[in-house]
């Protein structure tokens, strides 16, 4: 539940600043990754997972959920999480951070 909550959090800090920029590997602005990256890894970090491990997780939920949302949505379940608690995360969002746990199990 601590990394579904990592990836929540670094959703929330990765899209502050979700406009513009140009496209990564991802699909979604540098900028946005950037941000999700480092809010993700230091939040992992703090909570005490290792550096790498920490990396390893955000990566993996990153590209997950840009392959499963769009920029728009993504903004949106930001929002959503943002105005409305963690219960408004999808299911599919969830189910991306429980599976990059495992994989790094």
């Amino acid at each position: 539940m601590k990394l579904i909550l990592i990836t929540l959090v670094s959703l929330i800090i990765g899209l502050m600043v979700a406009c513009g920029g140009e496209s990564n590997e991802y699909g979604y602005p540098k900028e946005v990754v950037d941000n999700y990256m480092t809010g993700c890894t230091n939040t992992g970090e703090a909570s005490g997972m290792s550096k790498k491990g920490s990396k390893e997780f955000c990566n993996c939920t990153i590209k997950e959920i840009e392959r499963e949302y769009s920029l728009v949505e993504f903004q949106k379940i930001s929002e959503d999480i943002l105005h409305r608690g963690l219960q408004s995360a999808p299911q599919k969002f969830l189910e991306i951070s429980e599976a990059c746990i495992f994989l790094l199990n």
